[in-house]
């Protein structure tokens, strides 16, 4: 008897913690909602689907609702593939087409269809040519690098007959994802998910349903992360994190792979561009460390630590010597945002992306140079 009693007790007793461990993970997790909120996976389930030469593409006529801590928009995919409500119309003289490809800061989730800076620039144009049909298809993927970009080009995006081509090179992750031409992603259930499983304390099934549901999970991370670091004699000398290595003034090796890497796609573009005598254009869009935004992800004190080493404006610089080396017509949004007046309010602190304010921003700046082509004069 003594002995089923002693075993009753431990069970409670465990069954206690287990309850408690619940409770503490519920209420920190709504904690972190309210106010600490973080990144989840953000996407609707079902967007994407495998491609065997892009590795995945949105499902076409797919419908259904971004949510994210803040913000809600609706998304909707043509049978084209293309961020909209309405399909492709049919190409006729009196029209003028532009295609814009990217990744997720073309296909802009985090505004509204009418509110993305792509939109804006189609509404603009249609007021100064009242007598024109102007369409602006968005092509944007999140998640695509240069080669997935001009890739799509090559496969489908010149049977849309457009009669202007527009890049969108997001500086904060396009180079280093250039230096290899597909992503290590795949859908899996609904789900874009990393085929690296990469060892953890949890199982792997259960990380990665923390990964897409909780954002406490996302809030501690960082810190679990840091523990095998305590007790080190450097755990407290000032280090860059990763990310910052492609604002090195004097870029280490894996950054130069993907500038060699971005110059080899942008010249595939130029190519492309040529053999369908289609006009393009490459528009560097900044990452918020860049224009002194406010981002969860950056310190701007600590920043300001890392020392001479270290240049906001070096990936731009780089891309855009790139563009002109090549041979392409270059725009580049730095100098648009970095002196804006309010960069806060132009990216989403904790999503990073524009803000309707921040579309429009780029939008109008956009206009005057697209309006340079010889299909608007």
């Amino acid at each position: 008897m003594s002995n089923n009693g002693n075993l009753r007790t431990w069970f409670l007793r465990g069954l206690l913690v287990c309850t408690a461990l619940i409770l503490a993970s519920f209420v920190g997790e709504l904690a972190v909602r309210v106010f600490a909120p973080q990144m989840t996976y953000r996407f609707p389930v079902g967007l994407f689907q495998n491609h065997p030469t892009l590795g995945y593409t949105f499902v076409p006529s797919f419908e259904g609702r971004m949510r994210t801590p803040e913000f809600r928009t609706h998304v909707h995919i043509n049978s084209r593939g293309l961020r909209s409500k309405v399909e492709v119309s049919p190409d006729s003289d009196d029209s003028s087409r532009i295609l814009f490809i990217g990744d997720s800061f073309t296909s802009m989730f985090s505004v509204e269809e009418d509110e993305t800076w792509t939109h804006v620039i189609g509404e603009r144009l249609s007021r100064q040519h009242p007598d024109r049909h102007i369409e602006v298809l968005n092509a944007g993927v999140p998640g695509y690098n240069t080669f997935q970009e001009v890739e799509y080009l090559r496969e489908d995006g010149f049977a849309l007959a457009p009669d202007l081509v527009v890049l969108a090179f997001f500086v904060g992750n396009d180079i280093m994802d250039n230096a290899n031409d597909l992503p290590s992603v795949v859908v899996r259930n609904g789900y874009l998910v990393g085929t690296r499983e990469q060892d953890g304390i949890l199982p792997y099934p259960i990380r990665s349903f923390l990964q897409k549901h909780s954002q406490l999970y996302h809030l501690a991370w960082p810190l679990l992360h840091a523990l095998p670091r305590l007790g080190h004699a450097d755990a407290k000398a000032p280090k860059a994190p990763a990310y910052t290595r492609i604002y090195k003034t004097d870029p280490p090796r894996d950054v130069v792979r993907g500038l060699q890497a971005t110059r080899k796609h942008l010249e595939a573009f130029k190519s492309l561009l040529r053999s369908h005598r289609v006009p393009g254009l490459v528009v560097i869009v900044p990452d918020p460390i860049q224009v002194g935004a406010a981002h969860q992800r950056y310190n701007r004190d600590r920043w300001n630590g890392f020392g001479e080493k270290y240049k906001r404006v070096v990936p731009s610089k780089q891309v855009r010597a790139i563009c002109e080396s090549v041979g392409i017509p270059v725009y580049d949004f730095f100098d648009t945002f970095a002196l804006n007046e309010h960069p806060e309010n132009l990216y989403f602190p904790v999503d990073g992306h524009w803000t309707v304010a921040g579309n429009q921003l780029a939008g109008d700046a956009l206009l005057s140079r697209i309006l340079n082509f010889d299909i608007f004069r």
